[in-house]
């Protein structure tokens, strides 16, 4: 098993703080990340990583722009959905709409210029473990869609998005609170099939829109 993957398959709760970019950066245990500054000042980062088994949850609080690169644990499924920003940021020369929800290949995440100061919760999941749940659900479309993607991106819009923020926002609150909980399986279950059951409504629910080509002003 890669570490990227066993990094993954690791259930706790752990909280990095850092004033360096490219420390913050290297914190992400099981990540493939570069991140560069390209605002003046003073760079604080706080993440927030909640570890389930196949499943991931990362809060980033950031307060410049950064030029982000990364890929994550292998054949994972990437959504990232803003809580606040203090500007537009891009996804590959795009502007990102606020709050847009972004479905990324794990394997093929494009670069993205965040605002200035951000906060965005993203999870990570194993495409098997989606898919299951959705063809579970009789949502055969959607489970034929996640099965497919291959090096795309999307963007979900709609209002159940609202919904996802909140809920994920609660999570994240709790901190290392959660962390002893984790250690029983039924919590880790639950929780784990909670979020799932949140992503496929996002997918059958919502409106996508793929991401196209980046433009000529990238």
């Amino acid at each position: 098993m890669s570490d990227k993957r066993a990094a993954a398959d690791m259930a706790g709760v752990s909280i990095v703080e850092s004033v360096d970019a490219n420390d913050y950066a290297g914190r992400m245990s099981g990540w493939n990340m570069r991140m560069d500054q390209v605002s003046s000042g003073r760079f604080a980062g706080r993440l927030v990583m909640i570890r389930l088994r196949g499943l991931e949850i990362v809060r980033e609080t950031t307060t410049q722009a950064l030029l982000k690169q990364d890929s994550a644990w292998p054949d994972a499924l990437v959504f990232s959905l803003p809580l606040a920003i203090s500007n537009p940021g891009y996804y590959n020369g795009r502007p990102l709409e606020f709050p847009q929800l972004l479905l990324s290949d794990g394997a093929n995440l494009l670069p993205l210029l965040t605002s200035t100061r951000v906060d965005v919760v993203s999870v990570a999941v194993a495409r098997d473990r989606l898919f299951s749940c959705l063809d579970g659900l009789g949502e055969t479309r959607a489970a034929d869609f996640i099965a497919g993607l291959r090096g795309q991106q999307h963007f979900f819009s709609g209002p159940g998005l609202v919904g996802l923020q909140h809920g994920l926002r609660r999570l994240c609150d709790q901190g290392e609170r959660l962390g002893p909980a984790l250690g029983f399986e039924h919590v880790r279950s639950s929780l784990q099939d909670t979020l799932v059951d949140a992503l496929a409504d996002v997918l059958s629910e919502n409106d996508r829109t793929d991401v196209r080509s980046c433009t000529a002003q990238k």
